[in-house]
């Protein structure tokens, strides 16, 4: 998966970087087959008067289609992990759908041939 990290009102550091990067190695499972997979990253800091606070937000476009997640949290970290946690959370249901659809369109076909052969 090709990544684009984008800070607003923060600086991407390597370390930064390097923990996106981990934390976003779980998806590579459910998209490890498609390599045109590309994930655009925006990392922001706000500070308001009820205080302060990071967002995390990430798009990911496939060839399937596009996924767009955003999540905030106490700390850079925290808006990371739950980022990559719901990210995950719905490329499997992704997965899942397409699994379902497959296997249900072959039993159709297995029950057309069965139909098919009980005829002669």
């Amino acid at each position: 998966m090709n990544y684009n990290i984008k800070g607003t009102d923060l600086s991407i550091t390597p370390e930064i970087r390097s923990y996106v990067e981990k934390r976003l190695s779980v998806c590579d499972k459910f998209i490890s087959t498609d390599p045109t997979v590309h994930a655009d990253v925006e990392l922001e800091f706000r500070s308001r008067q009820e205080g302060e606070k990071y967002r995390a937000e990430i798009t990911v476009t496939t060839t399937n289609g596009m996924h767009r997640i955003e999540e905030e949290g106490g700390s850079l970290h925290e808006a990371i992990d739950l980022m990559a946690g719901e990210l995950a959370k719905k490329l499997g249901q992704d997965k899942k759908r397409k699994q379902h659809f497959v296997r249900e369109s072959a039993a159709r076909f297995k029950d057309f041939v069965r139909g098919f052969r009980d005829r002669f």
